[in-house]
């Protein structure tokens, strides 16, 4: 089989966020079956611009031309329906397709979020604490799709579910999970990578606690959860080693 792969996220300032793209890139890598699947995988951002992603679109797809490659999978790593995946990411394929050989194809694949096996990612996380109630994190988005994706799978989950950027917010569910008797409270945030909302998360959790008598447990983010990486060779239908 000869398949190219890009990841595709978001991107950040923060240099933990890069680290983490490069290391969830090198654990796909190492999850495909070399005797089925010759490995070449990359990742673009869309930080700063649509621009950038382009750009390191067109150079990691011509790279992957004069390899051999015919056909790029592209992975959209990113949680909700929101404006990237259903205008930025498109129409950044779309820009760098004009510019590609015709023989090369890009093949941009459902989102991250998209993916069934999210909710049992979430599932064993939370099986690894034992809490009375749970509440998923997620941005928000500016796309009502975006928002009703994170609360059906949070219904999916039977847990509470939670906005950065609107309500009900964080200390909202707290609050509402006390009241109703609740002594342990995990929080599972519905982020990627560890950067700046994840951490924002992480001190708006502490600040929580010296508020609350209930014990608050903070789950770590999705891209720090084992079995991230088989998922992703699942979602995009590779094989990968027994």
């Amino acid at each position: 089989m000869s398949c190219a792969l890009l990841l595709v996220s978001h991107g950040s300032s923060d240099g933990r966020v890069r680290l983490a793209l490069g290391k969830l890139a090198a654990q796909v890598t190492a999850g495909l079956n070399p005797q089925e699947f010759t490995p070449w995988v990359r990742t673009a951002v869309l930080e700063p611009s649509v621009d950038n992603l382009i750009l390191q679109t067109c150079g990691h797809a011509l790279g992957a031309y004069h390899q051999g490659h015919r056909v790029v999978r592209v992975f959209p790593l990113f949680l909700l329906p929101g404006v990237h995946v259903k205008e930025d990411v498109p129409a950044a394929m779309a820009a760098a397709m004009a510019k590609l050989p015709p023989a090369l194809k890009l093949e941009i694949w459902p989102h991250l979020g998209a993916h069934p096996q999210i909710s049992t990612l979430l599932t064993k996380a939370m099986a690894q604490a034992t809490c009375e109630g749970w509440i998923l994190v997620a941005h928000g988005s500016n796309r009502s799709e975006g928002n009703q994706a994170v609360q059906a799978l949070a219904a999916s989950l039977a847990v509470q579910v939670a906005f950065w950027t609107r309500k009900p917010s964080l200390a909202d569910q707290v609050q509402a999970l006390e009241q109703q008797g609740c002594r342990r409270i995990g929080i599972l945030p519905y982020v990627l990578f560890g950067g700046h909302l994840s951490h924002g998360i992480a001190a708006l959790v502490r600040e929580l606690q010296s508020q609350t008598c209930a014990t608050l447990h903070l789950e770590s983010p999705l891209g720090d959860q084992p079995g991230l990486a088989d998922l992703i060779l699942k979602a995009l239908k590779l094989p990968s080693l027994p």
